[in-house]
């Protein structure tokens, strides 16, 4: 499973425990060791102990009986070799007090997504669009750039700005968090609230008519968004492949920025496909929807980043209109094109 997924589950872990504990269901004593276990989980120093494939069955249930019994013995660990019976962590007695896997799975995959797309991929777009835009006012090598090549890059940076509006406008949809209780109705509002602190984005609980369906659409108008983002971004790579070559400048990073793009139109695919098969409300594919999804945003993040520095950064490519003609003059299509036969 996904190692930011793992890490927001224990997030979520972490601020049920608070939320018990300020309901007055949980020992303080208990609280304090489930979040002494769930640091060590989020700061990574347990990956080995989550070895659990995405091809899992049962829908989520295997990952999160895994995290209640890892973060069980932790907890009993930090508690002390002298601790009595009674105070040992129990898995679902104490760690997984009002909760059930389809809630915890599916707003630990939110919290993963919102972390991912406003601290990573959002900052890596916006990051493009201003070096793309400082190459329209500067121009290249300190030259003019032509006008119908600022006017191109101008409509790259609109592209994208549109794309970036496209994710955005999903994100109050995955900001709602389905951590719901009949018992305590004030559960949710409380782990929506420690999570919101901890991370600095703004969640709430979800309106208890939010269904899983509810939550399955909102995912697949996510990666909606995001294919929409690949798009653009093939767009330009593409581009900037062929202005690059012009002038004979590397285009490895234009390569795998496509590349990331294809990847992130199949994972769609496969997304929508085990969306649209309805079992369990979706709720059965929810660890190939999690992969896709956490797996579209960090490559898309990445090749985002990649390409920004070490192409578009530093790109020599000429993109004045006499290299070009000269370009076009000496190109052997015009050599072919004489010697074909008249009709």
């Amino acid at each position: 499973m996904p190692s930011e997924l793992i890490a927001t589950m224990a997030m979520v872990k972490r601020a049920c425990a608070k939320a018990n504990r300020e309901l007055d269901r949980l020992h303080p004593d208990l609280a304090q060791a489930i979040d002494l276990a769930t640091a060590k989980v989020i700061a990574g120093q347990r990956d080995q102990d989550f070895s659990m494939s995405v091809w899992q069955t049962a829908s989520t249930g295997p990952t999160h009986s895994n995290m209640n019994e890892m973060l069980a013995r932790l907890a009993t660990e930090s508690l002390g070799q002298h601790a009595g019976a009674e105070s040992r962590v129990q898995a679902d007695e104490h760690v997984n007090l009002g909760q059930s896997s389809a809630q915890v799975f599916t707003t630990a995959l939110h919290v993963a997504i919102s972390v991912g797309v406003a601290h990573n991929l959002l900052p890596a777009l916006a990051g493009l669009r201003a070096e793309l835009a400082a190459k329209t006012e500067l121009g290249l090598h300190g030259d003019p750039m032509s006008a119908s090549k600022a006017r191109e890059i101008e409509d790259h940076i609109a592209q994208l700005a549109r794309a970036c509006e496209a994710i955005e406008r999903t994100l109050p949809s995955v900001h709602q968090l389905p951590m719901q209780e009949h018992m305590s109705p004030q559960f949710g509002e409380q782990v929506a609230s420690a999570l919101a602190e901890a991370l600095n984005l703004p969640f709430v609980s979800a309106p208890s008519d939010v269904t899983p369906l509810g939550s399955l659409d909102t995912l697949l108008g996510l990666h909606g968004a995001l294919k929409s983002a690949a798009l653009a971004l093939m767009t330009i790579s593409a581009e900037m492949r062929q202005q690059a070559s012009l002038t004979k400048s590397p285009t490895t990073q234009c390569d795998a920025l496509t590349m990331v793009c294809c990847q992130v139109m199949g994972n769609d695919v496969s997304l929508t496909i085990g969306a649209a098969t309805g079992q369990f409300e979706g709720r059965t594919f929810k660890p190939l929807i999690a992969h896709n999804l956490l797996q579209s945003i960090r490559l898309l993040t990445d090749a985002t980043a990649v390409f920004t520095e070490y192409f578009v950064r530093g790109m020599a490519m000429n993109l004045h209109r006499e290299p070009i003609a000269h370009g076009m003059a000496s190109s052997l299509m015009l050599v072919t094109s004489s010697r074909a036969p008249q009709l």
